[in-house]
């Protein structure tokens, strides 16, 4: 079970390490520039999440419907256990975002103590669900952390919404309707591509339906964010 874990978490793990880091090095320096304009951090925060999630919603989603598929294709079927581990991965890492970025806010404004007592609750909350749920198997502690993912993204952005006045119901609705437009497409997706009976043709087929649905979509109804259109225009412009 143990290994079924590890397997299912690689793959969603590895792009949030990336996204992680590359958020950690251009927001930490621009939130310490503004440290003494909690406006304008308020603001930056605000624009950094919502272009944060337009990238990871969909890429985690898309690893959520074609779990199956995509472990029978990379890793073989005698792998296929760890497509739930996969799928409640995805799960926990989508408050990712929502961590780093809070907490980022957090040590740019010169908090450490708040920081710290953020991570000593939730170590110890992790604690107790360990100690409760492990009785009841690895899925069971698995799906409590995904549980407590949400819980430590309301821990995370409660300080700031007296910090920086951007509270955690507020970073949510900033994103819904990302995560609304998400859900739809990864329902779409899922449906048209299921009669598909080889594995390659309906993987393929769904990233490209999933791809060019969320763009449509998300163009139409005006929800790319600005700085993304900016670097797409200069990419075909150079291309």
């Amino acid at each position: 079970m143990l290994s079924y874990y590890d397997r299912g978490k690689q793959y969603p793990k590895l792009g949030m390490d990336i996204i992680n880091s590359t958020i950690g090095s251009v927001l930490l320096p621009a939130f310490s520039e503004l440290q003494d304009d909690r406006k304008k951090m308020k603001d930056l925060a605000e624009r950094g999440l919502k272009n944060i999630m337009f990238v990871v919603a969909p890429a985690l989603a898309f690893l959520f419907v074609f779990a199956d598929s995509l472990t029978i294709l990379i890793l073989t079927e005698k792998w296929l256990p760890s497509v739930i581990f996969m799928r409640l991965c995805c799960i926990t890492f989508f408050f990712w975002p929502f961590h780093t970025t809070n907490l980022q806010v957090i040590t740019a404004c010169g908090r450490s103590d708040v920081f710290l007592t953020l991570e000593i609750i939730k170590k110890v909350q992790a604690v107790i669900v360990i100690a409760i749920t492990y009785r009841f198997g690895v899925v069971t502690m698995v799906a409590a952390g995904a549980a407590m993912g949400f819980v430590s993204m309301i821990e995370n952005a409660w300080y700031n919404g007296r910090l920086i006045q951007y509270p955690p119901w507020r970073q949510l609705w900033d994103v819904a309707p990302t995560t609304l437009v998400t859900i739809a497409v990864s329902a779409a997706s899922y449906f048209i591509t299921r009669p598909i009976g080889n594995l390659w043709g309906r993987t393929i087929a769904g990233a490209f339906i999933f791809g060019i649905l969320y763009l449509l979509v998300s163009y139409f109804i005006r929800l790319v964010p600005a700085e993304i259109i900016q670097i797409i225009r200069k990419t075909l412009k150079h291309a």
